[in-house]
């Protein structure tokens, strides 16, 4: 089965910061093979998708000039998701359909992290590449956990505003919103009477826990 392990464009920020002048490719390439065996010393390919689901990040675009690559992403992204006992592969924000497609098929899921991009233009309101990728994504998300394939999307901050601007079609004003909120809790609306019997991501949960967080 075909993978894109993440290591080719892990960039952790606070090592960038630190990697300046002329030898910053050099001490880029260094890094990355540091990285390689840290993650390569734990990798067991026979045990991918048996039971280490294999999980995709959506890169960013490069927006420092200086870095010698034209996606990345930071490292505590690829963290987040192999602590969790999973694996991470690269979903690269400018995919061609014929790469992206098979890809996807031989993923688990896909995480869509934070980000500092412009997602759509204020002068043509034209969507990023970023987000036209992540569209396919989420489309293709809904066709597989309708055809009984569970493929969640996991979003954090600006990925979790992507989720919400996909479901509402792209309608930014309506979507977005200027709210002032601190230290306050909020109930969770559930679309389903019984999520622990509708959802697998809620199936493992409590039931207190489910009363709590809609209550």
């Amino acid at each position: 089965m075909k993978f894109f392990i993440s290591m080719a464009v892990i960039l952790m920020a606070s090592t960038h910061a630190k990697m300046q002048g002329k030898h910053l490719e050099e001490n880029l390439q260094s890094y990355f093979k540091n990285v390689q065996a840290k993650y390569n010393g734990k990798l067991d390919l026979d045990r991918l998708q048996v039971d280490i689901p294999v999980v995709g990040i959506l890169t960013m675009p490069s927006y420092d000039e200086d870095f010698p690559f034209d996606h990345f992403s930071w490292e505590h992204n690829i963290n987040f998701i192999q602590y969790a006992g999973t694996y991470a592969a690269v979903i690269k924000y400018n995919e061609a359909d014929e790469d992206l497609y098979p890809l996807l098929d031989s993923l688990n899921g896909v995480y869509f992290t934070g980000g500092p991009l412009d997602l759509f233009d204020d002068d043509t309101n034209e969507p990023h590449t970023y987000y036209k990728t992540a569209r396919k994504i989420f489309d293709y998300a809904k066709k597989e956990n309708d055809a009984a394939r569970p493929f969640p999307i996991f979003a954090i901050c600006q990925g979790f505003e992507i989720i919400h601007l996909l479901a509402n079609k792209d309608n930014f004003t309506d979507t977005m919103a200027n709210v002032d909120i601190y230290a306050s809790s909020r109930k969770l609306n559930f679309m389903d009477r019984n999520p622990k019997e509708t959802s697998k991501l809620m199936s493992g949960f409590p039931a207190d826990l489910i009363e709590k967080m809609s209550s």
